[in-house]
């Protein structure tokens, strides 16, 4: 395999799991009756329309068709991805529903 084409290979990983973790995001909010849109814009407001997030919404499913998100895991997926400033207000959330 040539070199162009392994990076092409790795790349379009990244990409996909990257739309992934942006998927079970979506979902965690979906099964915790908050807005995916509004969460990440409290994290990124300079990256309002984000394409890969409203094709993650328009993906999941209604809460009780999920399988359960534990918090944990997606705060792991985000840090897997650089995600500190979500995962920042993820856990915002989380404490406000401990509370």
């Amino acid at each position: 395999m040539k070199h162009k084409e392994v990076e092409e290979r790795i790349v379009g990983n990244f990409q996909r799991d990257e739309h992934m973790m942006i998927l079970v995001f979506a979902q965690w909010c979906v099964n915790h009756d908050l807005d995916p849109a509004s969460i990440y814009g409290e994290a990124y407001p300079n990256q309002t329309r984000n394409p890969a997030l409203q094709q993650a919404i328009e993906l999941t499913v209604p809460k009780n068709e999920s399988e359960e998100i534990p918090d944990e895991t997606l705060l792991g997926v985000l840090s897997l991805f650089g995600n500190e400033d979500l995962a920042f207000v993820v856990t915002q959330e989380i404490k406000k529903r401990k509370q």
